[in-house]
């Protein structure tokens, strides 16, 4: 029997940010109230299980993915919300997607693809190259990105497959690597040109992220995913994460090595490059087929 498919995300439901599973791509489960309420049928059935639960699995995403069964127990309540009628369901049309997660980090690498050296004239580098965005740069979809006042027509972006983290770890061994993931979501990296890094990554709104979060086990081979950007429908990045020079696992391990992995951190695994600048009044498509599309207008800062 196959697994549930779905995907996790943050929504606003009448005015209130919850944690929401997505079924069929139009039905976003409220996963707070559906799990109280398989509580209180778990312990009127006296299932021991219901020991074990505790209405604050999904409280927040971060703490829904704190517990290693945490993608067992989406499905379980999205399983049981789809018995129970429409009591906890909502049209995707009627809720507002927000950015899935709000991580301790959000960790990104550059210099990743061939193809991103090469639109930018860069040496090959011994290992990736890493650096911090801060939570202020994030975003999620539909939100508005700001050109900065100064070399605003000077800004790139790039579709990136981006690592969840859902177990704590520190010096992971690259064996290990993949027992770490949650799942799988997209960045934006909104880069400033005409500004010294790491400054020209790090404005406010440069780091959309979303629109959901794709559990492990459902992307088949993330070494082999699709990479698409789109501006106003026009198609401006056609990559694939086949093409990054290392391994994923070999990533997460590199990256531990410097810093302790929380859950709900994300690691941006890099994009192909840029060939082109934005425009206010554009509109970006971040794609990854089995994610979704990340959307964002583009605006001039006042």
């Amino acid at each position: 029997m196959s697994e549930l498919a779905i995907k996790l995300g943050t929504f606003e439901i009448n005015g209130e940010k919850r944690v929401g599973i997505l079924l069929n791509e139009d039905v976003v489960v409220d996963a707070y109230d559906a799990y109280k309420s398989l509580l209180k049928t778990k312990k009127s059935s006296s299932d021991e299980s219901a020991s074990k639960g505790s209405s604050q699995y999904f409280s927040t995403m971060k703490n829904l993915l704190k517990n290693e069964d945490a993608i067992k127990v989406a499905r379980e309540v999205a399983g049981f919300a789809q018995e129970s009628g429409n009591a906890f369901m909502r049209d995707l049309k009627d809720v507002k997607v927000k950015a899935p997660v709000k991580p301790s980090k959000l960790i990104c690498l550059g210099r990743t693809f061939m193809g991103h050296l090469e639109v930018g004239g860069l040496d090959v580098p011994d290992e990736p190259h890493i650096f911090l965005k801060p939570t202020s740069s994030i975003v999620g979809p539909n939100d508005t990105v700001y050109l900065p006042k100064i070399h605003a027509d000077k800004v790139t972006y790039g579709a990136e497959l981006t690592v969840v983290i859902g177990k704590r770890g520190k010096n992971i061994p690259e064996s290990e690597a993949l027992n770490h993931v949650a799942g799988w979501t997209i960045m934006n990296d909104v880069t400033c040109r005409g500004m010294l890094y790491p400054k020209n990554k790090i404005h406010d709104t440069f780091g959309p992220i979303g629109p959901y979060i794709l559990p492990k086990d459902q992307l088949e081979n993330p070494q082999a995913v699709s990479l698409n950007f789109n501006v106003n429908n026009e198609q401006k990045q056609n990559g694939n994460t086949k093409d990054i020079m290392w391994d994923i696992a070999f990533l997460i391990h590199n990256v531990s090595e410097v810093m302790t992995l929380e859950p709900g951190d994300l690691i941006a695994l890099g994009d192909i490059g840029a060939p082109e600048t934005l425009s206010e009044h554009d509109v970006m498509e971040a794609i990854i087929p089995e994610i979704g599309v990340l959307r964002n207008p583009v605006v001039k800062e006042q």
